[in-house]
């Protein structure tokens, strides 16, 4: 019976994290689209006002992405060569995204922006791998 309890919770915070990374995801989806479509530059001002300047945004984007992304592709039952080819690309993404702006008449890419977003991913490769080793590791392996 308590198994089956333990069960049903594990279950319970899993929808809720899937819910609260699809929240944050389609957020972030929304600002991504707000600085390529004119109409939502005004929006997107605003926020970079607020927030100080498009580096906070950058280095969220990069920490929240692939461990939101990674999350829900529920990557953490993959082996670890699978996770680190997986990172691996969203750096890459990364990097041909930067390229991709400095093509674009109205965007501009710059090294700082790029440098922030590693700092996230970076980030987030770590909290990863720790989370993994303390939560998905069997006990035996530790």
């Amino acid at each position: 019976m308590a198994d089956n309890r333990k069960k049903y919770w594990i279950n319970t915070v899993r929808l809720l994290v899937d819910v609260l990374v699809w929240i944050v995801l389609c957020l972030m989806l929304g600002l991504w689209g707000a600085k390529y479509l004119l109409a939502g530059a005004p929006l997107l001002l605003t926020i970079e006002a607020w927030i100080g300047s498009d580096e906070p945004m950058h280095f969220t984007l990069g920490f929240l992405l692939p461990l939101g992304i990674g999350w829900l592709m529920r990557l953490y039952r993959r082996q670890r060569r699978y996770q680190i080819g997986f990172f691996v690309l969203v750096a890459l993404l990364y990097a041909v995204d930067e390229t991709m702006q400095s093509l674009l008449p109205f965007r501009s890419a710059t090294w700082s922006d790029f440098q922030m977003s590693m700092t996230g991913w970076s980030l987030a490769v770590l909290v990863w791998y720790c989370l993994w080793q303390l939560l998905f590791l069997p006990t035996r392996q530790r």
